[in-house]
Formats: C-alpha cells, sequence, structure tokens
C-alpha cells in the first residue's frame, strides 16, 4: 500500500456515481465487490497523469457523488488494512507517507460540494431540514398526546409524559434544544420574582436555566429563560411542577433531607433534572432517550 495507489482508489469513489442500495448483485453472486470495470471506464482519460493536483483539476463531473460520511468510511477501512499490513511486516510507512495532503485535498472537496449538488438537483427545499418548522403545525397535537398519556396504567409512562411535555414546554419558552436539556441538572435552574408593579395582578416568576455542558454548547454555556403563561398547555413552569411533583412521589429521592442537606450542595448538585424513574440508582446520569416528535421539533 502506498500513496498512489490509494490516491487512484479514493479519486475513483470521490467521483463515481453513488451505488443502489444492496450493491450489485450480479457481481456479488460471482464474489466480486468491486467492480474493476467501472473504474477503467472512469480512470481511463486519465491514463499517464500523476496523482494528485493535475489529477484533480480534471477531475469529471457528477451529479450524485458519495458524501462525506462515505469517504470517512472508506478512509477507515484504508487505515485498517495499512495497521494489518505493520503487524505482518509487509509495510514500512509511515501514514504520513502514505495518506498525504493530496488526499486530504478530495475530503475537502467531498465535503464542500454537498451543498452545490443539493442546489443542482434542486434538493434544498424538499430535504428533512424544514422538518422542525413543519413540525411546530403540530404542537397542539403532540402537547395534547403527552398529556393525555400521562395518565397511563403505570407510574414510570405517567412520570416519562409529564417529563417529555415539560420538554416540549421548556424548549419552546426557554429557546433551548434537547441535547442539552438532558444533561441539565437541578441546580442549574434559577427561579426569581421581578419587582411587582402597580398594574400586575401578581408579581412575575420568572425561571433562568443555565446548561455549561451539552452536546451543542462548544464550551459556552447556553442559558434558557421562561416564565408563567396563563394558558396551563402552554405554561413551562407549570409543566415543571407536576413532572418534578410527580417524580419525587415516585422515587422519594428528598423524603429524608434536611436542611442541612439542602445546604451542602454535593448532596444535590449533580443530580439530573431528566432521568428515568424505573431502575434507577444513580440518578446522576442523564436520559439517554427522547421522543422523536422532540427531536424533529427542535433539532437532533
Amino acid at each position: 500500500m502506498n500513496f498512489d495507489k490509494i490516491y487512484l482508489f479514493m479519486f475513483f469513489q470521490t467521483f463515481r456515481q453513488q451505488k443502489k442500495r444492496g450493491g450489485n448483485r450480479k457481481l456479488q453472486k460471482q464474489d466480486i465487490y468491486f467492480d474493476a470495470e467501472a473504474y477503467d471506464n472512469l480512470m481511463r482519460p486519465f491514463a499517464g497523469l500523476s496523482p494528485g493536483q493535475r489529477l484533480l483539476e480534471n477531475a469529471p463531473h457528477v451529479e450524485n457523488p458519495i458524501s462525506e460520511s462515505q469517504f470517512a468510511t472508506y478512509k477507515a477501512a484504508l487505515r485498517r488494512i495499512y495497521n494489518a499490513q505493520i503487524n505482518n511486516n509487509v509495510n514500512s510507512l509511515h501514514w504520513d507517507h502514505v495518506w498525504l495532503p493530496a488526499l486530504n485535498e478530495l475530503h475537502r472537496l467531498v465535503r464542500s460540494r454537498k451543498l452545490i449538488i443539493k442546489r443542482l438537483q434542486y434538493q434544498e427545499k424538499v430535504t428533512g431540514e424544514f422538518s422542525p418548522y413543519a413540525m411546530v403545525g403540530h404542537y397542539n397535537d403532540i402537547e395534547d398526546m403527552l398529556w393525555t398519556d400521562s395518565n397511563g396504567r403505570s407510574w414510570r409512562q405517567t412520570v416519562a409524559n409529564l417529563r417529555h411535555r415539560y420538554c416540549l414546554l421548556f424548549l419552546t419558552s426557554g429557546i433551548l434544544r434537547c441535547e442539552s436539556l438532558t444533561k441539565a441538572d437541578l441546580s442549574d435552574h434559577l427561579p426569581f420574582y421581578l419587582p411587582q408593579r402597580d398594574q400586575d395582578i401578581h408579581p412575575m416568576l420568572l425561571l433562568i436555566m443555565q446548561i455549561p455542558e451539552g452536546k451543542v454548547n462548544n464550551g459556552r454555556t447556553l442559558f434558557g429563560r421562561a416564565t408563567r403563561h396563563k394558558l396551563p398547555q402552554f405554561c413551562p413552569v407549570g409543566a415543571l411542577a407536576m413532572y418534578l411533583q410527580c417524580r419525587f412521589h415516585v422515587t422519594r429521592e428528598f423524603n429524608n433531607f434536611t436542611i442541612e442537606d439542602w445546604c451542602t450542595n454535593s448532596r444535590w448538585f449533580d443530580i439530573k433534572l431528566l432521568v428515568d424513574v424505573d431502575g434507577i440508582s444513580d440518578r446522576t446520569q442523564p436520559i439517554t432517550t427522547l421522543p422523536s416528535c422532540l427531536l424533529d421539533l427542535f433539532g437532533s
């Protein structure tokens, strides 16, 4: 295995048409998993050209090329073959002398052409990119389903649906994402009352949530804010209260807590907001799954 062979192989994979799902059944029946004829047809115009930039400058146009994930899969497979050759003492080259910058240029090309191909094929408005906006039209149905289904046959189902309903209402009001909320701790909440004005019937309760750790934080601390709503089906504060009341009733997490316990941060700061109430002894671990409707609505 050397740079020339790898580059020609990756060049072919980069500029070939995508295969149909399942592959070529005729070739597979003959135990053939690499289409040599297709390789020769694509590479024939480049006979005599050395691998590298000269080959890339004359690259063919392809309507439906492979994606970046496929490119990364081929790279991983080649690296595995390379490691096997090193272990068998049949290759003495260092990987940096095999995977040269010209191959990184191919990788960058595959990564950058995705949007161009989608525009040429008029796909940018018919893919799943707009699915979160389409899901907004079903918001009332989602909330109603979660509330109705919370009256379930078991405590676990009831707590789970109240938890999911809270996620739906708070993510809408607090402008947060599912991946961040799943790692939230109870101590991430900061509730306080705003000064009551003369025209206000009740003081305004503002609920601030900070989440320093999450999938989409990228080193930043995310903040969400929510307040009460006069309609119960849209009130995130009420949804949180009902979820925690039901959860604490089932799990009995703080039944034996004293004032001194609440003053000791290490005893309750790390308890996760979203947990599963069935069979979990360590409630410092985040929940791993959320309903698909929430992931579609707020991003996965």
